[in-house]
Parts: C-alpha cells; sequence; structure tokens
C-alpha cells in the first residue's frame, strides 16, 4: 500500500480533550411540542459529499444525514446500522453484510447493497479524485482501481442482490467494521449524483439515508435538518429538528450561548474553559485526536533535524496542559494518541509503539 509522503516534522502538543457547551436555552422549542436542539459546529464544512469529507465539521453533519452500514451508539459501542447483520468468514478478510429490508432513502426509495457497492468503487475512483481514496485500500484490488491499474469490475465490493454485499480485504482488517461507520462509506443515490454534480449542496437534491433530512443551507452560516420520516429508526430519534451553526469565534460561540441562542458549543474560548467546567456549563471527553505544529523543512533553519528536535524539547507539555487548557488534555511524546487498538485488540497502540522520545516535563 502506498503512503504519502510526509515533509515536515510534527511537533506533537497534547492530546485532545473535546469539550462542549451544553444547556437548556431558549432555541430547543419553536413551537409548542416541538423538539429542536441548535448547536454550534464551529467551523462551514468543506462539502456534504460523503465521499470527498475529510474534516469532523463535515462528518458530523453527514452522519446525521447519511448512515453506514454500522454506526456507533450512545455509549460509543459500533452496532448495526443500515446493515441488520454480517458474517465475517474464518480468515478475517472476507465480509457478508445483509443490508434492512426497511432501511430507506429520505425520498422514500429503498436502500439497497448496490447503492453501497456505486459509494465505495465512487470513492476509489480516481476520476472522483477523493482525498481519503486510501480508507478503501483495504478492499482487495481497491489501490490498484485508484491508481488506474485495474477495473471497477476487479474491485472486491460486490452487491449480490438488492440486500446482500460481499466485500473481501487484502489482510484481516480487526477496525473494518469501524470504518464502515466513517463518512467516505456511507452510500450513495447514485441517480441523484450522476445527475447534479452539485447535489449536495441543496436541499431539494440532498437526499440521504440518515435519522435527519435537509431542509435549508446556508454556506459559512447554517444548516436546518428535520426528522427523516423514512429512516428505519425514526421512533428512536427524539428529535424534531437539528440547526447546526458556522460560527468559528468561540468568543462569538459563547455569547450565543448565554443569551440562549444556541443550546450546544463545539468549543470554548480557552481562557474561560476551566471556569465553564467548574460551573456545570462545559463537560470534557476525550477525543482520539492531537494538537501539533509543523515545520517548514525545507527552509532553514528547519532543514535541520536537530533544530526540529530542540523545538520539541523546549516545548513545556506538562505546564501547557495544566495552566492554559485546562480541560484534562494529556501531553503527547507522539504523534498517534491513546485509545487505538493495537494489531492485538486488547493492548493500546500507543502503549505498544511507546514515544518519539522522553521529556523530563511530563510528570
Amino acid at each position: 500500500m502506498s503512503q504519502k509522503k510526509i515533509t515536515a516534522l510534527f511537533v506533537v502538543l497534547a492530546f485532545v480533550f473535546s469539550f462542549v457547551l451544553a444547556g437548556c436555552g431558549g432555541g430547543q422549542s419553536t413551537t409548542e411540542g416541538e423538539k429542536v436542539i441548535t448547536y454550534n459546529l464551529g467551523a462551514s464544512p468543506e462539502t456534504l459529499d460523503p465521499t470527498m469529507s475529510t474534516g469532523l465539521p463535515e462528518a458530523t453533519i453527514q452522519s446525521a444525514l447519511f448512515e453506514g452500514l454500522y454506526r456507533y451508539n450512545e455509549n460509543k459501542e459500533l452496532v448495526p446500522a443500515t446493515a441488520e447483520k454480517v458474517e465475517i468468514f474464518e480468515d478475517g478478510t472476507k465480509y457478508t453484510f445483509t443490508i434492512r429490508k426497511d432501511a430507506k432513502w429520505s425520498n422514500g426509495d429503498p436502500v439497497t447493497a448496490h447503492d453501497f457497492e456505486y459509494s465505495w468503487k465512487r470513492l476509489l475512483d480516481k476520476n472522483t479524485a477523493a482525498e481519503y481514496a486510501y480508507q478503501g485500500y483495504y478492499i482487495k484490488n481497491g489501490e490498484e482501481f485508484n491508481l488506474g491499474e485495474a477495473s471497477a469490475d476487479d474491485v472486491a465490493v460486490k452487491a449480490v442482490d438488492n440486500y446482500t454485499l460481499e466485500v473481501e480485504l487484502i489482510a484481516p482488517t480487526p477496525y473494518f467494521l469501524d470504518l464502515t461507520a466513517f463518512a467516505n462509506f456511507f452510500p450513495l443515490h447514485q441517480e441523484t449524483v450522476e445527475a447534479n454534480e452539485n447535489w449536495a449542496s441543496s436541499p431539494e437534491t440532498m437526499i440521504g439515508n440518515g435519522p435527519f433530512k435537509m431542509v435549508s443551507f446556508q454556506p459559512q452560516e447554517k444548516i436546518e435538518m428535520v426528522k427523516n420520516e423514512h429512516y428505519w429508526d425514526a421512533e428512536n430519534v427524539k428529535l424534531d429538528k437539528l440547526v447546526m451553526t458556522f460560527v468559528e469565534d468561540a468568543n462569538t460561540g459563547l455569547s450565543m450561548f448565554e443569551s440562549n441562542q444556541i443550546d450546544i458549543a463545539e468549543s470554548v474560548p480557552v481562557k474561560d474553559t476551566k471556569k465553564l467546567i467548574d460551573e456545570g456549563k462545559a463537560i470534557a471527553f476525550p477525543e482520539p485526536a492531537c494538537y501539533y505544529y509543523i515545520f517548514n523543512c525545507k527552509k532553514e533553519p528547519f532543514d535541520d533535524p536537530k533544530v526540529r528536535l530542540a523545538f520539541a524539547y523546549a516545548i513545556n507539555r506538562q505546564a501547557i496542559v495544566d495552566n492554559i487548557t485546562q480541560a484534562g488534555q494529556v501531553p503527547a511524546l507522539a504523534f498517534t494518541p491513546f485509545g487505538f487498538p493495537d494489531e492485538t485488540p486488547d493492548k493500546d497502540y500507543r502503549e505498544v509503539g511507546g514515544d518519539y522520545f522522553k521529556d523530563n516535563d511530563i510528570e
């Protein structure tokens, strides 16, 4: 499998603890009995097309509008979603998914195994130019198709019939089911996608299979979604409407929260973090991510590895998380955070892989 060449040194600062403001603001209901949440996402999505998705803002919205074979429940457990069940063969490379017969698109059309085959091959098609196409390289002949060395028919994802999807991987991949919950592996309504290249930017042409459907989209401003009555698990969708705003400035977001214009904010100003957590207005929770700086390794003095290493040693990560961020972050001495399973699932990759270097500042 080919990998992107990275010509930069990552100086990793801290593994991230995400935190959100959560309250019962005035935005929770617009009419009597209607359940509405207004959520500030903190950034405008670059695309609403799951195939082209690369960022968290995009994935957050797409997870409301679409659903993969599997999903995560409220306990962060991976559970069947559009797939009713899966059979994994002994060698760990072959999967057979059974699609729910009650799964439907937001226009009422049935969701079929063909929709997944189309979507996954679109991700891998070099003409699509999807940045995350390599996520499909786990599939047999996926990389070859993306590089133009094989045809779409050679890619080992096949809709045997409307409700049976067969997938063969190049090697056992313990986290493959997790990938099926990832935005790039969501199904697509082929007729809609092929009829309009801008299909994902308009409520009239956005057809998804998730718990919500788009009714309004104002780029750089907000998106409004309502409950999808055709969703197979609609009876367990508690909200009638979900509004996501794209206010990037954390201070503005906090002001909107305090004035009841929004119910939830994705992030808060660093200077207010500890106070808001202590007051019970902000909630911190672990997120498998990290903050880091990237040097331009082609310019002096950062073309010298020793200079880059000196900067890495000079940063007091412990002081940053103790005195500045103050939301439970953990100093990071490697790029991959804690929380990812190793090749042996019961072991953490970070603990097995060790650190890039030792830091005397870390307690």
